[in-house]
């Protein structure tokens, strides 16, 4: 998924929710998708009935989807990459965007030698908002970045990302934009801050603050584990923690599977009056299985 967000330099496939930071360039055909990963019990009021419908699979589109990736790296060339995944559940920053159902991913990146890079990444997505016509059902999310070596040991990151949905969320439009910075050292270590203005354009703020640390356990297999504060009391009326840890396994340069546990702390209750207002399903005690192809 795309961890939290988080459109880091890693090239190894990100648990599905926020995942920062690189790995051995022996991955470097798959790459993060912060699509991120990073979860909780946030105690909230239970969604009705009606929402509790599972995303619809487009098969068509997904279809066309991982044939355009799959072949696209013999038609663009050294600098593309890009990746197939399903995830168990999109996890993101401590709450579900597809109301703990299954869904299908994709991202397709360049990455210049200048150190710039751009991309987009789409994914099905499925909020506990009162079912409707125009119900977003795909988030896409257009990327620009900066890599800067600041020596052999440390990297920065400078990324502007986008949030746009085919459709309403939680009866409102939603598309929303952020800026985030990284430092990795060794590639082993991450820290990354998050700024979303007027997120989910709901007339506030949203600070994210992660770190991520990876450590390979064999030559194919990494173990990993992220913390994240999200500062966002003015959306969501809480401030929480969420953390994930797992493994990562690379049976083959094109494959990888990850299991996750992702887990989040809230503070208080908070009480859902009407489909308007934005609170998406929290989760708690989750575990989140991703497979992903790539190039």
């Amino acid at each position: 998924m795309w961890k939290n967000g988080e459109h880091s330099r890693n090239r190894t496939l990100p648990p599905p929710a926020e995942r920062a930071g690189s790995s051995k360039s022996r991955h470097c055909h798959l790459r993060n998708n912060d699509i991120s990963k990073p979860t909780q019990k946030m105690t909230c009021a239970t969604p009705n009935k009606a929402s509790k419908r599972r995303p619809n699979i487009c098969r068509r589109e997904i279809c066309l989807l991982a044939w355009a990736l799959l072949t696209s790296s013999s038609a663009f060339g050294a600098g593309w990459h890009g990746n197939v995944s399903f995830v168990s559940d999109y996890q993101y920053r401590g709450y579900t965007k597809s109301r703990s159902a299954p869904v299908v991913q994709g991202r397709l990146d360049f990455d210049h030698e200048s150190g710039w890079y751009a991309g987009a990444a789409v994914s099905q997505v499925g909020f506990d908002d009162k079912p409707s016509p125009d119900r977003a059902h795909f988030e896409a999310r257009p990327y620009l970045g900066w890599a800067l070596g600041l020596s052999p040991d440390w990297q920065a990151d400078l990324t502007a990302s986008g949030y746009l949905y085919d459709g309403r969320v939680f009866d409102q439009s939603a598309h929303y934009a952020e800026i985030s910075g990284a430092v990795t050292f060794r590639n082993w270590l991450t820290g990354r801050i998050a700024l979303a203005p007027d997120a989910y354009q709901r007339n506030c703020d949203v600070l994210t603050y992660e770190t991520q640390a990876r450590y390979d356990l064999l030559d194919n297999l990494q173990l990993s584990a992220g913390l994240g504060f999200h500062q966002a009391a003015k959306l969501l009326d809480h401030d929480y923690f969420y953390w994930n840890s797992g493994l990562t396994w690379y049976p083959t340069n094109h494959l990888s599977f990850d299991f996750r546990y992702m887990d989040a702390q809230i503070q208080a209750a908070h009480e859902v009056h009407e489909f308007t207002e934005f609170y998406p399903r929290p989760i708690e005690n989750k575990w989140v299985l991703s497979v992903s192809l790539g190039f």
